[in-house]
């Protein structure tokens, strides 16, 4: 696609005239040819690696056993969410398990109960895979 001679944007072929942008006009330069796709891309040459999708049943089993801890989103590839789920998680369950020891006789069982919690929400929450189809990964792929 040309750019605008005026204000540079692209634009396509069409607006021969007129740039719709910034309205100058004849902004496409007379020399102006479009490219062709085979001259700069080769397909022979190799070195193009087919993308394969992530797997929904993988996806599944594992927020369903580490799914307190977001590794269902760092397989998928989306590391923020990973880190808005892990963080609270260990800060969660660093506070409230040194809490549980500290007031009560539960020694390291409060670390395992607050743990047990967050795991058992995470498998309540593994279920989206199972009963949606409509998830993706983070290059925007359908997981197969």
């Amino acid at each position: 696609m040309p750019n605008c001679r005026h204000c540079g944007r692209r634009i396509t072929n069409f607006d021969k005239d007129r740039c719709p942008y910034c309205g100058g006009t004849s902004p496409i330069e007379e020399n102006y040819v479009t490219m062709d796709m085979t001259a700069s891309i080769n397909p022979l040459e190799g070195g193009y690696d087919l993308y394969h999708s992530k797997s929904r049943l993988l996806c599944f089993f594992l927020a369903l056993f580490l799914g307190f801890l977001g590794i269902d989103f760092f397989y998928r590839g989306f590391w923020k969410k990973g880190l808005m789920v892990l963080i609270p998680v260990l800060v969660f369950t660093a506070g409230l398990g040194t809490l549980l020891y500290f007031l009560t006789s539960l020694s390291f069982w409060g670390y395992v109960i607050v743990l047990g919690v967050f795991f058992v929400i995470g498998a309540l929450g593994s279920l989206r895979y199972l009963l949606s189809h409509s998830h993706k990964d983070a290059s925007g792929e359908w997981l197969r």
